[in-house]
């Protein structure tokens, strides 16, 4: 599949679906600096002493309230950024949809899910269709119902505050993975 850039950000481009940040230097959960306030220096000194290990992180992928957002945002920076090469993210629409490589890789490797409300989607379906997940974050325990239940944000739209809730379930998401491996 042909490469398109996306408009607005050079640097990021589309293949089969996914963007695909070319620019790692930048490596941040929102493209521009002032999300982070991290140097990529300092990422890596966090990073590198953890030895590389697998965990799944499912997300939820539900588009109608904040959580949903908030959680997807939050799976990414800790992918990107706080543990990379620990963290592997799953899609869920496609696990739900019969994805054998998702089911399977649940079915072997541990798996924290990021759920965006109470209804715990991804949970369900991973213990439906792999067995027992690791751990959970609930987005809507960490910030608040009304606040996860609220209207949602593009990523374009995100306040500073937004941005501060992402590393907050970020540094949930971590906290879990920590004690798994």
């Amino acid at each position: 599949m042909a490469e398109e850039n996306i408009v607005g950000n050079p640097d990021t481009k589309r293949k089969r679906g996914n963007l695909v940040k070319e620019d790692k230097e930048n490596d941040s959960c929102c493209d521009d600096d002032s999300c982070c306030g991290e140097s990529q220096s300092d990422t890596a000194q966090k990073t590198e002493p953890i030895p590389a290990a697998h965990v799944g992180v499912l997300a939820c992928s539900g588009e109608e309230c904040l959580g949903g957002t908030i959680s997807r945002l939050a799976t990414r920076r800790v992918m990107e950024t706080l543990r990379p090469n620990r963290a592997v993210t799953l899609c869920l629409p496609l696990y739900i949809a019969g994805g054998e490589e998702e089911r399977n890789f649940a079915g072997e490797y541990p798996v924290i899910t990021v759920e965006g409300c109470s209804k715990c989607c991804a949970a369900r379906a991973t213990e439906r269709f792999s067995g027992k997940i690791c751990d959970t974050v609930g987005v809507w325990e960490i910030l608040g119902g009304s606040i996860a239940l609220s209207k949602t944000v593009s990523a374009r739209e995100l306040t500073v505050e937004h941005k501060d809730m992402v590393k907050i379930v970020a540094r949930a998401i971590c906290g879990k993975m920590d004690a798994i491996v």
